[in-house]
């Protein structure tokens, strides 16, 4: 998958573990990436549901609760 594939090129370039990171997503294609390789993440609401055990936010402000 294209989207999983970008999100470890990145973690190799930043020299970052799954553990150390969270997606931040506005697409559902974003959370099935990050999910589909074991990165934790986070959905901005927009129009549709979220998949099974994601969490979603409304705004960007509401991300730090979760940092």
């Amino acid at each position: 998958e294209t989207g999983a594939n970008q999100i470890n090129i990145t973690l190799n370039y930043l020299n970052l573990t799954k553990n150390e990171v969270i997606m931040v997503g506005d697409r559902l294609n974003d959370v099935k990436a990050a999910k589909s390789i074991g990165v934790p993440c986070i959905l901005i609401r927009r129009r549709y549901n979220p998949l099974p055990d994601t969490i979603v936010i409304k705004s960007l402000l509401d991300l730090f609760q979760y940092l």
